[in-house]
């Protein structure tokens, strides 16, 4: 299977115990990993977690992603 499914998930409790390290190490994990869909997705998700990093998980989400054009 190609979805980095656990480095996604782990960077997100990374963020939830607000783990800065470990939630940019599961993210540098998941910008490894094969630039599918899904993957490409949960990157975006989780570039936020790290832009908004100390904000609430919610405003975090959906507010801190980048950007695409």
């Amino acid at each position: 299977m190609d979805l980095a499914w656990n480095a996604y998930v782990l960077a997100s409790v990374a963020f939830l115990q607000n783990e800065r390290e470990e939630l940019i190490h599961r993210r540098q994990l998941l910008a490894n990993a094969k630039p599918t869909y899904g993957n490409n997705i949960n990157l975006a998700v989780v570039d936020g977690l790290v832009q908004c990093f100390g904000k609430p998980y919610k405003y975090a989400y959906t507010n801190c992603r980048p950007t695409t054009k």
